[in-house]
């Protein structure tokens, strides 16, 4: 039914009827042997009148089946290469190109970005702007004399069925003879440079791009896709400028919008980026992904309520959304909710149980709450997931260590220095740990080692100073917390309260360092 359904009727009908009108005066009717036309004197004759509209008849049929076999066959054809060579019909946001749909022609987009945590825009809606213009040039058939032309078409016709069969490479090189061989459409070059975009040449394809817009300069998705590449090369005032030009060329364009929206916000310009993720919601309030990213930019505003408002939509449109899930849950624990985070890391994992990352921040929110059972299950499922995350070690050693398995919780930071030997956050909770265990010599080199990897790591230097506090080395102690509270002075409350240094808390020095009256401190400590 569908090649029925396309099947040029129209021109065919003409082609029959010129083709009857020749026979009619020119073909002999059987029994006459004079053409039907100069048989009309005799219609007063009953038997005369049933012979010509047989004749007549018989000569439509003559007509007509000598057009379907030649000229209808030779239309089909050409209707049918065009069609191939400017219809992609691919499913969406898998490529870019042209497609006819009761005459209006509806430009479709490729992939668009995506960062680790940051939805894009993957598809175009129904909403563009009918380019009339692009049809006259796209279904011009090449000169039937040109012989470089017509070669040209029949390699992009070979590289367009390549594509529709996933062999991209194979396809970038019939394109590619293609545009070398003569020249061809805007639409050739715009096909050719996503199928380079499409196996990481962008380079490559961004010339491409650039070429069909400088044949063509008011196709809207070739600026739009354009844009994509070079925010995948990290280009991001060029990216603004072609998204720009593809809203300007097609203002109905949402996804355009939205990847305007999520370049300025990596640009820094929150504002901006709010307004035209708010613009593409009023295109299409359905899209889940312009929801996620405005939460992204409102809560790096610091307007935390109204961007859970966004998650929210976000997930009512699309519930199988892990991403949006996982985001919410980190804006619900920063507001202290808890509860409702585990429960959307939850849901996060159940979407995708292999997201090491929705993981590891439920072992967090768990531990956070207090469910140590749970959080340590969920720590090493985490390293089962990525056995060299020095992040889930560390977590795993810090709730061990909340229930009391010292040993336990050296091991893993043990575990996360070996798989980085530069964390000094790591060298710093071993040798907390090793202090608590009464390892002091062992503890001392582990701050001493956290100094030496970040100087400017206060809490090292902290504990540095209470352990040789302990040990009896008051210079020591009162060097390494004068240096701690010189980079944070927040620790001076802490050390008034520190019982590690009642060897040394009567020194002046000390006494100095957090502020406090020597009598009201010598009064505290003996009660």
């Amino acid at each position: 039914m569908g090649r029925l359904k396309d099947f040029p009727w129209d021109v065919l009908a003409s082609l029959v009827g010129g083709v009857v009108l020749l026979v009619i005066t020119t073909v002999p009717v059987p029994g006459y042997g004079k053409p039907a036309w100069e048989l009309l004197p005799l219609l007063s004759d009953r038997v005369a009148v049933a012979r010509w509209v047989l004749g007549v008849a018989w000569v439509a049929v003559v007509g007509f089946g000598t057009v379907a076999v030649f000229g209808g066959a030779r239309v089909w054809r050409l209707r049918r290469a065009l069609q191939r060579l400017t219809d992609p019909s691919q499913p969406r946001g898998s490529g870019a190109g042209i497609q006819v749909y009761g005459g209006q022609v509806t430009l479709r987009k490729g992939p668009s970005l995506r960062s680790v945590r940051d939805v894009v825009s993957d598809t175009v809606r129904a909403e563009l702007a009918p380019y009339q213009a692009k049809l006259d040039e796209v279904l011009t058939p090449p000169d039937p004399n040109d012989i470089l032309q017509k070669k040209a078409y029949e390699l992009a016709n070979e590289g367009r069925a390549l594509y529709e069969r996933g062999e991209r490479e194979l396809a970038v090189r019939k394109y590619t003879a293609a545009v070398e061989v003569a020249t061809v459409p805007a639409s050739v070059h715009h096909r050719l440079a996503i199928t380079l975009a499409e196996i990481g040449r962008l380079g490559e394809a961004i010339a491409e791009y650039r070429r069909a817009i400088e044949l063509d300069p008011n196709i809207a998705p070739a600026h739009y896709n354009l844009g994509n590449a070079l925010f995948e090369k990290c280009r991001l005032d060029e990216a603004i400028a072609e998204y720009r030009q593809a809203i300007k060329l097609d203002p109905k364009d949402a996804s355009a919008h939205n990847n305007l929206g999520v370049a300025l916000r990596m640009k820094g310009r929150l504002d901006e980026a709010i307004e035209e993720y708010r613009r593409a919601i009023v295109l299409d309030p359905k899209y889940a992904p312009t929801h996620t990213n405005l939460g992204i930019a409102l809560r790096q505003k610091g307007e935390l309520d109204e961007a859970i408002e966004e998650y929210r939509r976000a997930i009512d449109l699309n519930p199988n959304d892990g991403v949006t899930h996982y985001i919410l849950g980190n804006a619900l624990r920063q507001k202290g909710e808890l509860r409702e985070a585990i429960t959307e890391y939850r849901w996060a994992i159940k979407l995708d149980p292999k997201d090491a990352l929705a993981h590891h921040m439920l072992g967090i929110g768990l531990a956070q709450n207090s469910e140590l059972g749970e959080a340590i299950s969920v720590f090493r499922r985490v390293i089962t997931l990525n056995p060299k995350d020095v992040r889930a070690h560390t977590n795993l050693g810090l709730a061990l260590g909340e229930k009391g398995d010292l040993d336990g919780e050296i091991a893993e930071y043990r575990e996360a220095i070996e798989l980085d030997p530069k964390d000094a956050s790591a060298h710093t909770n071993l040798g907390i740990a090793l202090r608590e265990k009464g390892e002091l010599c062992e503890a001392v080199a582990a701050y001493r080692r956290a100094v030496e990897l970040d100087p400017t790591g206060a809490m090292a230097r902290y504990y540095l100073a209470c352990t040789d506090a302990l040990r009896g080395n008051v210079q020591e102690g009162i060097a390494g917390l004068a240096a701690a509270i010189d980079l944070e002075p927040n620790w001076a409350a802490e050390a008034r309260e520190e019982p590690d240094f009642d060897n040394i808390r009567a020194d002046p020095e000390f006494q100095r360092l957090v502020g406090n009256d020597p009598a009201e401190l010598s009064q505290d400590h003996s009660s």
